[in-house]
C-alpha cells in the first residue's frame, strides 16, 4: 500500500474528446464521494497527440490509518 493509485480510461477507438470528458466527469464525481481519497488529477486526451479516446487519473489516498478500510 503506497497510498496512491491510477485509473486508465479507454473509450472505443475513434471516440471524440467529448465522450472522454463525459466519462472523466463520471469518474471525478465517484471519486469525490470516497472518503479515503485525498486528491485527484485527471489528464484527458492521453499523453501523446491524438489520444482523444483515453484519460488517466492519478489518485492520492489518505494515510492508511485515516481511511477506515
Amino acid at each position: 500500500d503506497q497510498g496512491f493509485m491510477m485509473i486508465q480510461l479507454k473509450n472505443p477507438p475513434g471516440s471524440g474528446i467529448s465522450l472522454t470528458k463525459e466519462k472523466v466527469l463520471e469518474v471525478e464525481e465517484f471519486l469525490a464521494t470516497r472518503s479515503e481519497v485525498l486528491s485527484t488529477f485527471i489528464a484527458a486526451g492521453g499523453f501523446t497527440v491524438g489520444e482523444t479516446n483515453s484519460a488517466i487519473s492519478f489518485i492520492d489516498l489518505k494515510p492508511r490509518g485515516q481511511r477506515g478500510i
